[in-house]
């Protein structure tokens, strides 16, 4: 009788552990990474959030468990910053996704395009930085931005495709050939591919679409196709579109799908004091800088501005960090 009491006290006890482990996993997914924390990782790992990151080098100071912690870390700011982006854009109130497709496609991206800086407004080297860190550093090329809005329309849609260009053998100039120039997202929607931007000013836009199922989507043949007037490579302002065959020619580069649990459902938005990191790091404007991009990915929109004109106010003018604050300022903080 004993023996049988002891083997059921083990299996509540058992049972007990296995639902607190499953609630506390689920705690942390579905609840959206305090602020307090980021800003403390940002804090000790300043290196780690740098333009000039080097991973190999950062590991010759930093131990394997420093590396899965931070990783982990950014990588938990960038899916949460995804689930609340698609709740903020797609609230109640707001038209749903699947019978206005192009409409919720241009709120993302006009979004995610003031949230993330390109060579549109710096020109600068190409730095190989993961994903998690080009969201939270704001800065990135055509290929780093869309696929955050990858990730982003693949959760709404159940699948995203980032789409690599290619232009034709033939037809274009020697320089432009069989190249590779941009990359967007493609997703299909009742066998209609609908092609996305968060880069260029052109947000989103079909080919094919011959029943006229999805009647909220411009077709590319009614778009103008202005060559810009300013290259970084092929394509720099993105006044207009690429030649047809360059989207029709194109590749998927990565697939998405959506998740089985939307990570970061839940917000606490406790914020920090913003006064103390102004004083704190008053002659640091890189930690600064990323100080106000994490309050900026939290929504804190005025602390992220408050710092960011700090940084103006020095006067740097060199710092990649100092560039991107400026233009900060002008392009993502309007209505």
């Amino acid at each position: 009788m004993t023996s049988k009491l002891n083997k059921k006290r083990l299996f509540l006890i058992w049972g007990g552990i296995a639902a607190l482990i499953l609630f506390l996993t689920l705690s942390v997914t579905l609840i959206r990474l305090p602020i307090a924390i980021a800003l403390r990782a940002a804090e000790t790992y300043p290196d780690y959030f740098s333009f000039e990151f080097d991973r190999d080098k950062w590991r010759e100071s930093h131990s394997s468990v420093e590396l899965i912690l931070i990783e982990t870390l950014t990588k938990k700011i960038l899916r949460d910053w995804v689930t609340q982006e698609i709740y903020f854009q797609l609230k109640p109130g707001t038209k749903s996704p699947y019978t206005h497709v192009g409409e919720a496609i241009q709120r993302i991206a006009s979004s995610l395009q003031k949230s993330m800086l390109s060579q549109r407004h710096v020109d600068w080297d190409v730095l190989e930085l993961d994903l998690p860190n080009r969201l939270i550093l704001g800065w990135g090329y055509c290929n780093h931005i869309n696929q955050i809005l990858s990730y982003t329309l693949a959760e709404i849609y159940g699948e995203a495709s980032a789409w690599a260009t290619r232009y034709p053998e033939t037809g274009v100039s020697k320089q432009a050939a069989g190249k590779s120039t941009h990359s967007l997202v493609v997703i299909n929607i009742n066998g209609v591919e609908v092609f996305a931007d968060a880069w260029n000013s052109v947000h989103v836009f079909k080919i094919v679409d011959e029943k006229n199922i999805l009647t909220d989507i411009k077709a590319y043949d009614s778009m103008p196709t202005v060559t810009p007037e300013e290259k970084f490579g092929f394509q720099k302002q993105a006044k207009g579109l690429l030649i047809k065959k360059a989207y029709t020619n194109g590749w998927a580069s990565t697939f998405d799908r959506d998740r089985v649990i939307s990570i970061g459902m839940f917000d606490f938005g406790i914020k920090s004091d913003v006064g103390y990191y102004l004083t704190k790091y008053q002659n640091d404007v890189d930690i600064l800088y990323v100080i106000g991009r994490i309050f900026y990915l939290y929504g804190f929109y005025e602390e992220s501005r408050e710092l960011f004109l700090t940084i103006a106010r020095t006067g740097c003018e060199d710092l990649l960090s100092c560039k991107l604050a400026r233009k900060y300022l002008e392009y993502s903080f309007e209505d």
